[in-house]
């Protein structure tokens, strides 16, 4: 396969997860089913910007070992989709959006300021000889409601988890130039059609085995027995996800790792088999 610039592959990203916006997220059966609001409130005029996966120029070019680590969701920061600010609708176009995401991970990961466990993590990980880190997530999108203030503050919106109809129906499969494929898988397999892939760390947690089977295009239960555990929370998944040459791991969100006091083993554990 030709070596690709980091530009050419994000816009190889952007036209599937733009896709992915107007087949699943703006489709028909999600402004059906997520039409009226539910005990939280949550609806389809309440769903917030995408997150839109990207690279940096670092990660593009860098000849150390590749790792894509995961986590759950957004975590909030992305406005409401119906807000009528233009500044926020510019601020949160595709390619926007996305450079914003690369940027953020590349000014994080060596010596950023936000000190909350799962950089902190990243960080860890960045600090393993030959190793250099993008980072993902298995929701794209969540549900938001307003603390305070109004839609052009995003400091006073509060991100709220995507409910199990809307993660099954953003999570699903959709045909892009003939391949049907879930958007993570997609974007997987994008970065290792350009050898830019060497290893996944999922830091989902051991309930978010459904979502990562659909978000992988997996059968039902096919991680449910592989579970991260208190006695095993670092579980070797690859057989189970079967990406050809690719590692892939499970394990806790890390701030349950540092609560746990297993944050050092898992990462000392992930050095030796990454």
């Amino acid at each position: 396969m030709m070596r690709k610039s980091y530009q050419e592959i994000n816009a190889e990203l952007l036209e599937v997860q733009k896709a992915w916006e107007k087949i699943l997220v703006d489709g028909d059966s999600s402004i059906k089913q997520l039409k009226d609001p539910d005990s939280k409130g949550r609806c389809f005029n309440t769903l917030s910007f995408p997150f839109y996966f990207g690279i940096s120029d670092k990660y593009g070019e860098s000849h150390k070992k590749k790792i894509m680590i995961i986590g759950q969701e957004t975590g909030g920061g992305f406005d409401f989709r119906n807000s009528n600010n233009e500044k926020i609708k510019a601020d949160n176009k595709p390619e926007a959006s996305q450079k914003w995401t690369y940027t953020y991970n590349e000014n994080q990961r060596v010596n950023g300021s936000n000190q909350s466990p799962f950089w902190s993590f990243i960080r860890r990980i960045n600090a393993f000889p030959d190793c250099i880190s993008c980072y993902n997530n298995v929701d794209k999108i969540h549900f938001s409601k307003i603390s305070e203030g109004d839609t052009t503050n995003s400091n006073s919106i509060i991100p709220i988890p995507l409910s199990y109809k809307a993660e099954k129906l953003f999570s699903a499969s959709f045909d892009f130039n003939g391949e049907i494929k879930p958007l993570l898988l997609r974007e997987i397999c994008i970065l290792k059609r350009y050898n830019l892939l060497d290893a996944i760390v999922f830091t989902t947690g051991p309930y978010y085995d459904q979502t990562m089977e659909w978000a992988l295009g997996l059968n039902r239960k096919t991680l449910r027995a592989w579970r991260p555990t208190d006695d095993t929370p670092l579980r070797d998944v690859s057989e189970e996800i079967q990406l050809a040459g690719i590692k892939v791991f499970w394990t806790y969100h890390p701030n349950y790792l540092r609560l746990k006091r297993k944050e050092s083993m898992v990462l000392d554990t992930l050095f030796k088999q990454i």
